[in-house]
């Protein structure tokens, strides 16, 4: 009898274990399979790229039932922007969003992206971004190591200065600071402007030492960086669009099985939707805040004498003219 009960005892004590380890190495499979990825970006919790970073985990997410997990490191965490592309391209960081012109020291077409009064609205620059020319901008990039998921919006690029800035002869001789970019370089030379590419974390300070007298901006990021604590004058010429790629590194996305790719993929296209469709809101809000600071506002009824400044500029990359007639030839359809 005492046996039988030894013997159920120990039946028992290896049936717990049993269930013990069957436990353990459920939560350790179930912790295996949680994919854990990185997104970093240089604005505030407040911009809204952080706002579409944060739609996108959220689609991300919801879409794996949590088994795909996104953290955001905003502000500049992770590094400047020029550091987080080359990061994603080595793939120590999983995602980025950088501005475009970070991308041009990869491929300098991606520069046509930028080019002044080049889009007529919004609709036709998605239908190119988007669409079959966006793709073949982006295929260069894959050599790499970046992959290029959906562009959100952030405004359109003006002239935010110190001083009345109206007409392109007002642009000679003033202390211009251009997004870090060698196309918006060429575009400062040509308006003749001393050219400065400082950091955008750094405008405010070069705008109140003194160091620049104007910047080619957007009134959300005029808003964002409290720049109209120095500058009053917003020239709204509409140059052309301010976009930032969500960035992916292609090591990454190739680690993933087709389901979460197309996961990754789906909810990139979601996010950017929703993110758009704010954007102009946003930048009407930005202008009405930036006219209760006082900040004063020109928009010339004609642009013809700013658009007829950047001729130069298109005549200095005959490389590009067959791809900017099909990008004009897309607005006339």
């Amino acid at each position: 009898m005492i046996a039988k009960s030894h013997l159920r005892r120990r039946v028992s004590v290896i049936f717990l274990l049993a269930v013990i380890l069957s436990c353990v190495f459920y939560i350790a499979a179930e912790a295996e399979d949680v994919i854990q990825l990185r997104l970093a970006h240089v604005m505030s919790f407040r911009h809204p790229y952080h706002l579409g970073a944060l739609k996108f985990k959220e689609i991300v997410e919801t879409d794996s039932k949590g088994r795909i997990q996104i953290e955001i490191f905003p502000s500049g965490q992770l590094g400047r922007q020029k550091n987080l592309a080359e990061m994603v391209s080595a793939g120590q960081v999983d995602f980025c969003m950088v501005w475009p012109g970070i991308l041009e020291s990869y491929d300098s077409s991606f520069g046509i992206i930028s080019l002044p009064f080049l889009f007529r609205n919004e609709d036709h620059l998605w239908r190119v971004v988007d669409g079959e020319i966006g793709q073949e901008l982006f295929r260069p990039l894959a050599t790499y190591g970046l992959k290029i998921l959906s562009f959100f919006h952030n405004g359109t690029y003006n002239i935010f200065s110190k001083s009345k800035v109206r007409y392109p002869e007002d642009m000679k001789g003033i202390k211009l600071r251009v997004p870090p970019s060698a196309l918006f370089v060429e575009v400062g030379k040509i308006l003749g402007s001393v050219v400065i590419t400082t950091d955008y974390t750094e405008v405010a300070s070069a705008f109140h030492n003194g160091a620049i007298d104007a910047e080619i901006q957007s009134s959300i990021n005029v808003r964002e960086g409290r720049h109209y604590e120095f500058a009053d004058n917003f020239c709204q010429i509409g140059m052309s669009y301010l976009l930032e790629p969500l960035v992916m590194s292609d090591k990454s996305f190739s680690n993933l099985s087709s389901g979460d790719q197309g996961i990754i993929l789906n909810a990139a296209r979601e996010a950017t939707n929703w993110q758009r469709s704010r954007s102009e809101n946003q930048e009407d809000e930005a202008d009405k805040y930036l006219m209760g600071k006082g900040v004063q506002y020109f928009t010339p009824y004609y642009r013809s004498e700013w658009l007829q400044a950047m001729t130069p500029l298109y005549k200095t990359h005959p490389e590009w003219d067959d791809l900017i007639t099909r990008i004009r030839e897309m607005d006339e359809n």
